[in-house]
């Protein structure tokens, strides 16, 4: 079972990324439903756990990107709150926090779509602290490099605009 998740998950992956996302939905969607059967079998196992964040994570995307907002939003709470209870459970998990920037991030920008500026700086504000203590904790690390600019670009949605007007002479 655990393979053919994977399976359903990269089909999903090649779908999404040729703009089909209604099909890209069914196969998350399905990779989803067999993390949940999976995890029913083995409640601890942190690979389902992390197979069920990652799905919620992923239907999110598909739902943002087909102007689904309130409902990308609504996947990226579930999976935020599994990986804030993972972390609980499991502090020293360093790959943890990072999924939660990167859930923050998508989110911020849902609500930015939303209009929904204040909740979005939130979530925005969130994410650049979670990458900027991981740079501090391991400045070699390319990956935490590239998640902070990821970060940096969504936090500039949020950059005044100015209009240039010009003077009465």
């Amino acid at each position: 079972l655990a393979i053919l998740d994977i399976t359903y998950e990269r089909i999903g992956e090649i779908r999404f990324k040729t703009g089909k996302l209604e099909e890209a939905l069914k196969e998350y969607q399905a990779s989803q439903a067999l993390n949940e059967k999976l995890l029913n079998l083995y409640p601890t196992n942190f690979n389902y756990q992390r197979g069920i964040y990652i799905g919620h994570f992923k239907i999110g995307q598909v739902l943002h990107a087909d102007g689904k907002y309130g409902e990308a939003l609504e996947q990226f709470a579930k999976g935020r709150n599994l990986i804030n209870n993972l972390m609980t459970a499991d502090p020293n998990n360093v790959d943890l926090p990072r999924s939660l920037a990167l859930y923050d991030d998508h989110a911020a920008q849902a609500h930015i779509s939303l209009g929904e500026t204040e909740s979005a700086t939130a979530l925005s504000n969130n994410a650049l602290a979670i990458r900027e203590k991981l740079l501090a904790a391991d400045p070699t690390n390319i990956l935490v490099y590239g998640d902070l600019t990821s970060s940096l670009d969504t936090a500039g949605d949020f950059e005044p605009t100015y209009e240039v007007t010009k003077e009465k002479e």
